[in-house]
């Protein structure tokens, strides 16, 4: 028998998720989530990002949830060089004010960064 989880999603991200769903022409979020979570133990890839952005404020999840929306509704994403170039950005705004950041600070920048681009 399947295991049964509980996910919860601010109302923009769970709309952002229902808008993917449907394109990606999957008949449940349930079958959305577990091909996800297959990709994911197939690639193997880190989460250098997304694992910090699960520790930010609420406001700022907020933000990003809301910033992914409008990316999804506006059926555009934002690729790996984009965001390695705001990763660098935000690297060197630290080192330039005698800083090294964490890797919470260099997520929270990208968030808000996602957040305004949209």
């Amino acid at each position: 028998m399947p295991k049964r989880i509980t996910i919860t999603a601010s109302d923009e991200l769970a709309e952002a998720i229902e808008i993917l769903r449907r394109r990606r022409h999957y008949r449940t979020i349930s079958e959305y989530f577990v091909a996800l979570a297959r990709y994911d133990g197939q690639t193997q890839r880190e989460h250098h990002l997304t694992n910090e952005w699960a520790a930010l404020t609420g406001y700022e999840r907020d933000r990003l949830d809301a910033g992914i929306l409008r990316l999804v509704q506006g059926g555009k994403g934002i690729r790996g060089s984009w965001i390695e170039a705001c990763i660098d950005e935000s690297i060197k705004r630290h080192l330039d004010a005698g800083h090294t950041p964490t890797a919470k600070e260099v997520a929270a920048d990208v968030a808000q960064k996602i957040a305004e681009a949209s």
